[in-house]
């Protein structure tokens, strides 16, 4: 079985890169829209 540990980090690697993405995606719509 897997390290909980090592699914704990993925996970909030994940969520984090989640979030820029989405903010970067905003910021250039807020631009495009302006």
């Amino acid at each position: 079985m897997c390290k909980p540990r090592k699914n704990v980090v993925f996970t909030l690697m994940l969520s984090a890169g989640l979030l820029v993405w989405l903010s970067a995606l905003y910021s250039v719509g807020a631009l495009l829209l302006r």
